[in-house]
């Protein structure tokens, strides 16, 4: 079975564009994905509780 997740983007600020994407993983790859991207936030980000965390690309570009 595969897992899809997905999100949509550029429907606030009079922005007249609609963008979705999305990601189709394998179940028993879920959790080695899952851990791959805790590692890599917490080497590069100051995150406190990984578990509670969202990346958003905005952040992301203009980080301090």
């Amino acid at each position: 079975m595969y897992l899809l997740f997905a999100d949509e983007s550029g429907t606030h600020g009079g922005s007249h564009a609609l963008v979705i994407g999305g990601l189709a993983v394998h179940e028993q790859d879920a959790q080695s994905l899952q851990r791959a991207l805790d590692t890599c936030v917490q080497q590069h980000f100051s995150i406190g509780q990984v578990e509670e965390y969202e990346l958003h690309a905005a952040e992301i570009r203009n980080a301090n």
